[in-house]
C-alpha cells in the first residue's frame, strides 16, 4: 500500500435551485468544488494499463413531475473550469435522457500534491414546477486517486414570497387593538419582530394591541437561510380632547374650582399651571386661584409615528361675588321677591320671609328670631319693603280690612310688630319701589303707565308729595335710588324694551338720562346705592355708574333664579333659589 490521494466534491452555494412562481423560469448557477486529501490505495497502475484520466459529471433528466429538468433544458447548461486547465465535453445520451459532461486534467497536471479546482455550471433553465434530479460524478483512470463514483443533489424550490403583511385598521387609538395580518409562501421560517408574536406561522391574522406606533418587520427565511422581509407600519391616532371644563368659569378668591376633562387616544394629561403630574385620561383636580388664570390641558400621545401634544386652555375669570352663605335660607313668599329682605344691624344679619324675623351672625346659619307674630294671616299685596334705622317697612300693600295707607313696620330693638297709618301714602299701582338713608325715605309709585309719583318721608311723620314725573312713553317697572346726592330713576318702557336711568339734583327739577339698556317686558332689574357705587342689575349681570357698558354675568352663582336683591354696607347682596330649591346669599365685591 502507498499514499495515495483522492478527490472529493463540494457544491457551492447549497444544492437549491430556486425558480420565479411568476414566469415558472429561472436561470440558476452552482460551483463544483475539487479538492485532493491523502488516502491509502493500490499501487498505481502499470504505465500500459493506463488510460485517459477524466472525471463524468452525470445529470440525469425528464419530463415527469418529480424531475428537475428535461433533457432539452439541461443541454443548455454551461460548465466552465475557473482556471481554464480542463478540457470539457459535454454529450447527451438521449436513450438514458441523461447529460454527461467529461472533465480531463492537463496531461502534465502534478496530482501528487495537493490541488483544487473550481467548476461553474450556469444557465440551468427549467420549467417545471417541482423536482429534483442526482448528479453523479464518475472518476476513473486517475494514476494517485481511486476510481469511485460521488454523488450530490440537485433540488428545487420555489422563492420565498410575501404576499401579504397589513395592519387593518393602519392607524389606531392608543391601546386600541387592530388586525395584523400576513402570509408568506416557500418559506422555512417565518417571524414578526413584536414581543407577543415572534416566530409565527406562514399565515395568521393577530389582533394586536397599540400601545405606541410601530414599525413591524416580518422576515421570511428560504431554504439557504437567506431572509426576505417587508415592513408594516401601525400609527396612533392624534389625542383627542373631547371634555375639558371647569366647575365655574368665574370664581371669587378661595373658591374651589373643580377641573375635569375626558380624552381619548391619550398615553396621559398635564396641566399648565401645574407641578407636573401626568394624569388618566378623565379625571378631576381641584384648584384655588387667586386671579384671573388661563389652565392649559395637553394630551399626550402620537400623530401617526410621532409625538405630540394637543393642548385646550380654559379661562377662568376673578368676579365680585362671593357666597356667604352655604346652608338653606328660610325661603321667600312670592309677594316679597325682589324686595329687600336681607339687612343688618351691627355684625347680625336679619332676613324678613314668609311673615318671620330670621338672624344670623355670619349670615351662613339662620334661627328664627323670638318676635310679636304677624299680625295678619297673609302678607300685604304689592308691597315693598325698605330699612330705616332700626325699622323695616311694609309699604304700600293693599291690606284686607285696613283703609289705603296702612303700612306695617317692625321694630328690630323691640322685636314688635306695628301699623301705622301714614298720612299722604298711596297703595302702590303698577309698581312700586323705595329708598332710604339716613335724611329721608322715599316710595315711588309708577301710579299709570305715564306717570310716576315720588314720595319723601322727610320728617318722619307724613308723606309728602316730592315730585312727579309724566312719562311719553308707557312704562311698567320703576326703581329708585339716591346716590351722591342726586335721586336715580330707573324706568322700563313697554314698547322699546328697554330701560332708562334718569338722574336729577335732590333739590332740582331736571331729569338727565345717565344710561339705557335692553330690557325685555317681564323680566326684573333693580337699582342699588350701596356705598360709593351705584349697580345696576338684571338678568344679564350687574353694572356700574363708573362704566355703565361694562357688566360682570352671573355664571359663578349657581342659581336658577334671582330671589332678592339687597344693600348692605355698602355692598350688592343677592339671595338667590337653585333648581334643588335652596336660597343662598351671595355678595358682589366690586372688583
Amino acid at each position: 500500500m502507498s499514499d495515495k490521494k483522492i478527490l472529493h466534491f463540494e457544491v457551492s452555494p447549497s444544492n437549491v435551485l430556486f425558480i420565479n412562481s411568476k414566469t415558472q423560469k429561472a436561470e440558476n448557477a452552482f460551483d463544483i468544488h475539487l479538492y485532493k486529501t491523502k488516502a491509502a490505495v493500490d499501487d498505481a497502475k502499470k504505465e500500459s494499463e493506463k488510460a485517459l484520466a477524466q472525471i463524468v459529471f452525470s445529470f440525469k433528466c425528464g419530463s415527469g413531475k418529480d424531475d428537475l429538468c428535461t433533457l432539452a433544458e439541461a443541454e443548455n447548461i454551461t460548465f466552465s473550469e475557473t482556471k481554464n486547465e480542463w478540457r470539457i465535453v459535454k454529450r447527451t445520451d438521449e436513450d438514458q435522457s441523461v447529460l454527461k459532461i467529461l472533465v480531463s486534467p492537463p496531461k502534465d497536471m502534478d496530482f501528487n500534491k495537493d490541488y483544487t479546482a473550481v467548476f461553474h455550471a450556469g444557465n440551468l433553465i427549467t420549467t417545471a414546477e417541482q423536482g429534483a434530479t442526482i448528479v453523479s460524478i464518475t472518476i476513473a483512470n486517475f494514476d494517485d486517486v481511486e476510481n469511485r463514483e460521488n454523488y450530490f443533489s440537485l433540488i428545487k424550490y420555489y422563492p420565498v414570497r410575501i404576499l401579504k403583511f397589513e395592519a387593518n385598521p393602519a392607524s389606531v387609538d392608543l391601546n386600541s387593538q387592530t388586525l395584523l395580518s400576513w402570509e408568506t409562501e416557500n418559506a422555512v421560517k417565518v417571524s414578526i419582530n413584536h414581543k407577543a408574536i415572534g416566530e409565527t406561522d406562514a399565515k395568521n391574522d393577530y389582533k394586536l394591541k397599540v400601545e405606541e406606533p410601530l414599525k413591524l418587520q416580518l422576515t421570511a427565511t428560504d431554504h439557504k437561510g437567506v431572509d426576505t422581509v417587508k415592513l408594516c407600519e401601525i400609527g396612533v391616532n392624534k389625542p383627542r380632547i373631547t371634555e375639558f371644563k371647569a366647575s365655574s368659569s368665574s370664581f371669587y378668591t378661595g373658591d374651589k374650582i373643580t377641573l375635569s376633562w375626558n380624552v381619548e387616544s391619550s398615553s396621559g394629561v398635564s396641566i399648565i399651571p401645574g407641578d407636573g403630574k401626568i394624569f388618566p385620561l378623565t379625571e378631576k383636580c381641584d384648584v384655588y386661584p387667586d386671579n384671573d388664570i388661563t389652565y392649559t390641558l395637553f394630551a399626550l400621545g402620537y400623530n401617526g409615528q410621532e409625538p405630540i401634544q394637543i393642548p385646550q386652555s380654559i379661562t377662568l375669570r376673578k368676579c365680585g361675588w362671593q357666597m356667604i352663605n352655604k346652608t338653606h335660607l328660610p325661603k321667600a313668599g312670592s309677594s316679597t321677591k325682589f324686595n329687600d329682605r336681607i339687612f343688618k344691624i351691627g355684625s347680625t344679619f336679619f332676613l324678613f320671609a314668609d311673615r318671620k324675623i330670621y338672624e344670623s351672625a355670619t349670615g351662613e346659619t339662620w334661627s328664627e328670631r323670638e318676635s310679636d307674630e304677624f299680625p295678619y294671616l297673609c302678607e300685604p299685596e304689592n308691597y315693598t319693603t325698605v330699612f330705616d334705622g332700626n325699622t323695616l317697612y311694609l309699604l304700600g300693600g293693599k291690606i284686607e280690612g285696613e283703609p289705603d295707607g296702612t303700612n306695617l313696620m317692625y321694630d328690630f330693638v323691640k322685636k314688635a310688630w306695628r301699623k301705622k297709618t301714614m298720612t299722604g301714602n298711596p297703595v302702590n299701582r303698577i309698581f312700586a319701589s323705595t329708598y332710604a338713608d339716613s335724611l329721608t325715605m322715599y316710595h315711588v309709585i309708577l301710579y299709570d303707565k305715564r306717570n310716576v309719583l315720588i314720595l319723601g318721608y322727610h320728617d318722619r311723620g307724613n308723606w309728602s308729595v316730592d315730585t312727579t314725573v309724566p312719562l311719553n312713553k308707557d312704562a311698567d317697572m320703576v326703581r329708585i335710588a339716591v346716590f351722591n346726592k342726586e335721586i336715580y330713576l330707573a324706568l322700563r318702557y313697554t314698547e322699546e324694551n328697554k330701560v332708562v336711568i334718569s338722574r336729577r339734583d335732590l333739590y332740582d327739577r331736571q331729569w338727565r338720562q345717565a344710561a339705557a339698556f335692553n330690557q325685555q317686558n317681564g323680566e326684573w332689574y333693580h337699582l342699588v346705592s350701596g356705598g360709593n357705587t351705584l349697580y345696576f342689575l338684571n338678568k344679564d349681570g350687574i353694572r356700574t355708574h363708573s362704566d355703565w357698558d361694562k357688566k360682570e354675568d352671573y355664571s359663578h352663582i349657581k342659581s336658577t333664579e334671582i330671589s332678592s336683591v339687597s344693600a348692605i354696607d355698602g355692598s350688592v347682596f343677592l339671595s338667590t333659589i337653585n333648581a334643588e330649591k335652596e336660597e343662598y346669599i351671595w355678595r358682589y365685591h366690586n372688583l
